[in-house]
C-alpha cells in the first residue's frame, strides 16, 4: 500500500479547510465590486455582463444604469462637427467614434504649435475654448495624449526630448480646459513621444499628421461618480465601433492626408 496517500490526502483537507475558513472570514462588498466592474466594462467598450462571483444576497442591491445623457457621445460629435465645418477647420480636426468613446484629434500644425515648443496658441485657445463648452455638456472622462514626429527637438531646448514635449503639450492643454471650466478630476494627460505614428514618418507632410493632440471622450464617466451611487441608463441606439486599429500604426481617426500648410 502506497502511504505517501495517507499524508497527501491529509494535506489536501487542511489545504481545503484553510481556504473555507478564509472565504468565509472575508467581507466583499458586492453592491461596489459590481459597479466597478461595470465601469470598467463601459469605460473599454465591453459588452455583455462581466462575469462575478455572487457571495450571497445583499438587500438594496440596485442594477448600475448610465444616463443616456452621459453616454450620448454622437450628439457631442455633432455638435462639434457643426462647428468644424463652420469654422472651415476640416484640415485641422478630425473626429472619430472608436472603442473606448469619441476621439477628437487636432493636428499641431494646423493649430500653431511652433516646432519644439510646448506653449499654445491662440488658434488653439480658440479652438479649445468650443471643445470645452460642447464638453461640459457631458460628465465623462477625458484624456489628453500628445504625440511627435521622429525627428529631435532641435539643439536649444536644453535637455528636452520628444517626451518632455509631447507630455508638456498634453498637459498645458488639460491645464486650458481647467480653466475653461472642466473638472479637473475629469481630465488626464499622456506624452506618447514617437511611438504610436498614425502613418509612416517617411516625409514632412506624414510627419506633420503624427504631430498631434488627441482628445478622448470616454464612454464612461469617472468612475468615483459610479461608485458614489450614480445610476446609469443604457443608451437608445448602441455606439457604432470601428474597426480594429492595425498594430504597427494607430488608426485612431478618419486621416485627413491633404497636405498642411499654414
Amino acid at each position: 500500500m502506497m502511504r505517501w496517500l495517507l499524508t497527501y490526502a491529509d494535506l489536501i483537507t487542511l489545504l481545503l479547510a484553510f481556504f473555507v475558513v478564509m472565504y468565509a472570514s472575508s467581507n466583499i462588498d458586492q453592491v461596489k465590486f459590481q459597479a466597478l466592474s461595470q465601469a470598467m466594462s463601459a469605460a473599454f467598450g465591453l459588452t455583455g455582463n462581466p462575469a462575478l462571483l455572487n457571495g450571497g444576497g445583499t438587500e438594496g442591491a440596485k442594477p448600475i444604469v448610465f444616463p443616456a445623457s452621459q453616454l450620448q457621445l454622437q450628439e457631442l460629435k455633432n455638435k462639434l462637427a457643426k462647428h468644424i465645418l463652420e469654422q472651415r477647420l476640416d484640415p485641422a480636426i478630425n473626429l472619430h467614434m472608436n472603442e473606448r468613446g469619441l476621439l477628437i484629434r487636432i493636428y499641431a500644425d494646423k493649430v500653431r504649435f511652433e516646432k519644439g515648443k510646448a506653449a499654445l496658441s491662440p488658434d488653439y485657445r480658440r479652438l479649445l475654448d468650443k471643445i470645452a463648452d460642447i464638453l461640459a455638456t457631458t460628465p465623462n472622462a477625458i484624456q489628453v495624449n500628445g504625440y511627435t514626429d521622429d525627428q529631435p527637438v532641435k539643439k536649444g531646448s536644453g535637455e528636452r526630448s520628444n517626451w518632455e514635449l509631447s507630455s508638456e503639450r498634453a498637459v498645458n492643454t488639460v491645464r486650458y480646459l481647467i480653466k475653461r471650466g472642466i473638472a479637473g478630476e475629469r481630465l488626464s494627460a499622456a506624452g506618447w513621444a514617437e511611438y504610436h505614428p498614425i502613418v509612416a514618418n517617411a516625409d514632412e507632410v506624414h510627419r506633420s499628421i503624427n504631430r498631434r493632440i488627441d482628445i478622448q471622450v470616454f464612454k464612461a464617466p469617472i468612475l468615483d461618480e459610479i461608485m458614489n451611487g450614480n445610476k446609469v441608463e443604457e443608451p437608445s441606439t448602441p455606439t457604432p465601433l470601428s474597426p480594429k486599429p492595425t498594430p504597427q500604426l494607430d488608426k485612431g481617426g478618419d486621416l485627413n492626408l491633404k497636405p498642411l500648410t499654414f
